[in-house]
């Protein structure tokens, strides 16, 4: 095969490629860009470009927000001699920006490991990218809404240990889902033991089931713990009830 055919065949396998395949020297002016490139860009003449290097191609085709980081980014892969790799958008034929993941790695004189050429492509991840921001938009999203609930709950749980009102909430298995010191305290002083959530109020009060009924002493306090769906224990003024809340 001669190097035509060489030069022909190379040439028609890259074009073949459905994504962007460039091909720049050690020096970084490119040597060959494929028929994928003109085709999303609007290129006519691929050959014009040929005379730039890299940095004059991303100057006229990637979005100039990125193309700093592009520029410095294959400069520093050619100084180095690492592979290239860079997330940025190039404009359509459209006018429209799209993001591509860029790659490119050293292509070696196999006898003395000098660089010879850059053989990249860009892949087009735009897709991708916008699944990647909405995620991130969703997570910032429920974390500012965990947050400002946060805030409330504590808020509200300041405000419930703070006061001298008492509150206890239990779930249908009479299980202790939530009390404050005040409740506490009073508790620990009319039956000796001192609940906390995730207790079970049958358990701490086995030796004393008459409880479960009904109590009447004096006290000094107004308590109403209303919550929706629950057994509530309720205190009423001089009055210890547990009821049954439908």
């Amino acid at each position: 095969m001669s190097p035509l055919d060489d030069l022909l065949s190379f040439r028609s396998m890259f074009d073949a490629v459905p994504h962007i395949v460039w091909i720049a020297d050690a020096n970084g002016q490119i040597v060959f860009l494929n028929r994928q490139f003109a085709r999303y860009t609007g290129t006519a003449d691929r050959s014009k470009l040929l005379v730039k290097s890299a940095g004059g191609i991303v100057e006229g085709v990637v979005h100039p927000e990125d193309a700093p980081h592009l520029i410095a980014s294959f400069a520093y892969a050619r100084a180095t001699g690492m592979p290239h790799a860079c997330e940025h958008r190039i404009r359509s034929a459209t006018g429209d920006y799209r993001w591509f993941l860029d790659r490119a790695n050293p292509w070696r004189n196999p006898a003395t490991g000098e660089v010879l050429r850059w053989v990249g492509s860009s892949v087009d991840i735009h897709d991708r990218r916008l699944a990647e921001e909405g995620l991130r938009d969703l997570n910032a999203t429920l974390e500012r809404r965990v947050a400002e609930r946060t805030a409330e709950r504590n808020l509200l749980t300041q405000l419930i240990e703070s006061t001298d009102v008492m509150v206890m909430a239990i779930d249908l298995g009479y299980r202790v889902l939530a009390i404050n010191a005040a409740n506490a305290d009073e508790f620990q002083r009319i039956f000796g033991v001192r609940p906390r959530a995730g207790d079970n109020l049958l358990a701490l009060l086995a030796d004393r089931m008459e409880v479960l009924v009904m109590l009447t002493l004096s006290a000094p306090a107004t308590v109403v713990v209303v919550v929706a769906g629950l057994r509530v224990l309720r205190l009423a003024t001089a009055v210890w009830e547990v009821r049954l809340v439908e």
